[in-house]
């Protein structure tokens, strides 16, 4: 009860503002290499990541993505990149099925 009344009040006061999104302060760590000085800023999901409009995807994920109690606050670009590489692997499998069906002899 007291949890409830306590969730309904940050709700009236704009409570439900999602996970915090990490800051980048652009000062480098000593013991730290960064994202991009290792891996292949062509590869075609940095491409992508590139294209997409996160801003827009917190705005529109962060009543679904939010912080609570027994919920760690993970930032809406890490599930909603997730999910977008879930679904691709999904398609990729049909797609290898698909080329089974038609050309038995590969299987």
């Amino acid at each position: 009860m007291i949890l409830s009344i306590r969730f309904e009040k940050e709700a009236e006061r704009g409570g439900n503002r999602g996970p915090k999104e990490r800051v980048e302060t652009g000062q480098t760590d000593m013991f730290r290499a960064r994202l991009d000085q290792f891996i292949d800023m062509k590869h075609p999901l940095v491409r992508l990541s590139r294209e997409i409009d996160w801003g827009y995807m917190r705005e529109t994920f962060r009543a679904v993505y939010k912080d609570g109690p027994g919920q760690p606050p993970l930032p809406t670009r890490l599930m909603v990149g997730l999910a977008i590489i879930k679904y691709m692997e999904i398609l990729y499998r049909r797609l290898c099925r698909f080329e089974l069906f038609l050309h038995p002899a590969y299987g």
